[in-house]
């Protein structure tokens, strides 16, 4: 169950760093309703990926 926790907090968190990027170029752009909605979606990758991570954790412990 671990390793299943982990590739999913990983993918997250590279997802959302991903999206963060996206956002950044959409606000370079002047495009600021995409900017909005790709740096929400950044902010919910990053919380799930942090949040797998943390039940990693726990269920290793």
């Amino acid at each position: 169950m671990e390793i299943v926790t982990l590739a999913l907090g990983g993918l997250c968190t590279i997802g959302g760093a991903g999206a963060l990027v996206a956002a950044f170029r959409h606000g370079q752009a002047g495009r600021a309703a995409d900017e909005r909605r790709w740096f929400r979606m950044a902010v919910v990758g990053l919380a799930l990926g942090s949040t797998a991570f943390l039940v990693t954790a726990l269920l290793a412990g």
